[in-house]
């Protein structure tokens, strides 16, 4: 048996942010909060190359934030992630000439069309786009 493809341990990321109180007092140097929202905990799975998979759950489950560290967009907080034997963020060139991602609502797909037919598509505007 080969070696997976995908191996994610102990991925964590956070997102941090501050917000300055209300008032003419907090305008001046007033006090801030911080808020911290966790998006991935400890999320650790692999995924062999012969395997499909599906990544589902409720909004704000961190599947995107997923997504994002397994193309090399996002950086975690800790944890490791190997992608064909790459650390997405660290080997981002290598990796991304092998991978693609596409973030999108809904409303902005076209709901009638095939998945297959939409990767062609891609694939063809890609082409377009390194013939110019």
């Amino acid at each position: 048996m080969s070696d997976p493809l995908i191996v994610a341990t102990g991925l964590r990321k956070t997102y941090r942010w501050r917000v300055r109180g209300s008032g003419r007092r907090q305008e001046v140097g007033g006090r801030h909060s911080q808020h911290v929202v966790t998006a991935l905990d400890d999320v650790s799975f692999t995924v062999s190359r012969s395997e499909l998979v599906g990544y589902i759950g409720p909004n704000g489950a961190g599947k995107s934030t997923t997504i994002k560290i397994l193309a090399g967009i996002l950086v975690p907080d800790s944890g490791e992630c190997r992608v064909a034997g790459k650390v997405p963020w660290r080997q981002r060139r290598a990796h991304v000439a092998n991978v693609g991602a596409v973030f999108g609502q809904r409303s902005q797909l076209w709901w009638d069309l095939p998945v297959v037919d939409s990767l062609q598509l891609l694939r063809d505007v890609y082409r377009m786009d390194q013939a110019a």
